[in-house]
């Protein structure tokens, strides 16, 4: 009986301890469909706050690097390197005995890995490699398998109405949809609009003398997911200013707080604010132009790299086209948006225009063009920072005036203190104190000399840990500037 006792014993303590593991960093992992059997292989960690990973190119005199290892196969074949992207830190570490370290003190951390299939039916497998370090210790490195199951229809589906660029010089520096958020070094500022080559001449626009032939707008629906941070939101507006020529008005409007950043801010920092349009029955008429508010200097967020950014709404970007035939334009807005503590992933917003007739839509809202286009001044009074008034009035994103308050019952402080002590006694059954109180108990039971001054003895030491933990709760009770995590940083 005694055997089996300690074997039980032995066995609820492994799974207190196995409760108690620390897991401070979680893996992401999902392809994306590029097409012509190419994918984008994608790897995202998100770290507790406090703890950082390292970069593949960190010394391996100091911490583990993160490493992708990925099983051979001749059903597909890697495409270049792993790339990486996040908010990385170079300097020396104290943990390390003052090894320079590459890190990423805090997440989201992106690599990407691009792939060619040959066969598919077959798995991509391999596991990656990390090691995770807090500003007091560091977890023993830990390998993560993966595997990537990939279709040809995905392919379909992503490469169905994409044309190939054609071999112009034109069309080669034009960014294609099929590139990635983590892809930051492909997005650089010629990648934003690239103007007129020798081998592709300036289309000269007709005088359109104040008028608008026809327009069409869309605006980005807020995503009513609980809990989603969405603060951009994009409208679209296209103007045809001739037969031929239209003008595509893109404009991002942010909450308080909130920026997005330029075609042309360094890639080392942020993601650039990029344009990506498929399809081949249009020429673009030069750059991308961009007009707001912007605001250029070091970012802490990006290790006081200079940003270009535009630090509130409303900011438009201008695109004139001329259409060779009545195909769609279809395309996507690739940026990225940070307030001063944080930053959110990359965003890809698709877009669509239709030609015949004229019909635009930006995320998810389709409007069809007016039967006669207003006057340009009339349509800038119509649409606000890329906002339609009349759709802003049917579905606010708030109420500005007299809101009703719901009245809430304040629980009392016994109510509170009986909750506690109920959630306290279920505490004793959880794997890390259940197995402590036949210990606990044979202690004072063995120890004393007469039942009796086990019985005290017991009490006594209960009283005290009520004491200590009650004494210590007193100033958080009577002062509100004390911070609660003080004892957890200690």
């Amino acid at each position: 009986m005694k055997y089996y006792s300690s074997l039980l014993i032995v066995l609820l303590s492994v799974v207190a301890l196995r409760a108690q593991i620390l897991e401070p960093v979680k893996w992401d992992m999902h392809s994306e469909a590029l097409g012509n059997d190419e994918f984008q292989l994608i790897f995202t960690a998100t770290m507790d706050p406090g703890w950082s990973i390292y970069s593949q190119y960190t010394s391996d005199e100091g911490p583990v690097p993160t490493s992708f290892n990925f099983d051979a196969g001749a059903h597909y074949e890697r495409i270049g390197q792993v790339e990486e992207k996040g908010k990385k830190k170079e300097g020396p570490s104290e943990l390390f005995g003052g090894v320079i370290v590459i890190k990423f003190p805090s997440g989201p951390v992106v690599f990407t890995q691009k792939v060619k299939v040959k066969e598919y039916g077959k798995p991509i497998t391999g596991y990656l490699e990390f090691m995770t370090c807090d500003d007091e210790r560091c977890l023993p490195p830990t390998e993560v398998d993966f595997s990537f199951e990939l279709s040809a229809s995905a392919v379909d589906s992503k490469s169905t109405g994409a044309v190939e660029a054609p071999s112009s010089t034109k069309e080669a520096d034009t960014p294609q949809r099929t590139s990635r958020p983590s892809e930051v070094k492909t997005k650089s500022t010629a990648a934003a609009t690239p103007g007129p080559t020798a081998s592709s001449p300036t289309t000269e626009l007709p005088p359109s003398e104040g008028k608008i032939l026809a327009t069409a707008r869309s605006i980005q629906a807020k995503d009513v997911a609980e809990g989603l941070l969405q603060p951009v939101l994009w409208g679209l507006q296209v103007d045809q200013l001739s037969e031929e020529i239209y003008q595509l008005t893109f404009t991002a409007q942010m909450e308080d707080g909130w920026s997005i950043y330029s075609q042309l801010t360094d890639d080392n920092g942020p993601v650039p604010t990029t344009f990506y349009f498929d399809g081949e029955g249009y020429e673009r008429l030069g750059k991308m132009e961009e007009d707001g508010d912007v605001k250029e200097g070091p970012d802490p967020l990006f290790g006081g790299v200079t940003v270009i950014k535009y630090p509130h709404g409303p900011v438009t970007f201008t695109q004139q086209v001329k259409v060779k035939d009545a195909q769609e334009i279809s395309g996507a807005i690739e940026f990225m948006t940070c307030d001063d503590t944080q930053c959110l992933p990359p965003t890809e917003v698709p877009f669509r225009i239709n030609l015949a007739p004229l019909q635009v839509q930006i995320g998810d809202q389709p409007l069809a063009a007016t039967p006669e286009a207003p006057i340009m001044s009339e349509a800038v009074d119509n649409f606000y920072g890329g906002l339609d008034i009349a759709a802003v009035n049917a579905e606010p994103a708030g109420l500005c005036g007299e809101e009703e308050v719901v009245a809430t019952t304040r629980k009392s402080l016994w109510s509170i203190l009986g909750l506690g002590f109920l959630g306290g006694l279920v505490a004793l059954l959880t794997p890390c104190v259940f197995p402590m109180m036949p210990l606990t108990v044979s202690f004072f039971t063995k120890t004393a000399t007469s039942r009796r001054k086990g019985i005290t003895d017991a009490t006594m030491y209960g009283v005290f840990i009520l004491l200590v933990y009650l004494l210590l709760s007193i100033p958080f009770h009577l002062m509100d500037t004390i911070d609660p995590d003080i004892l957890n940083s200690i």
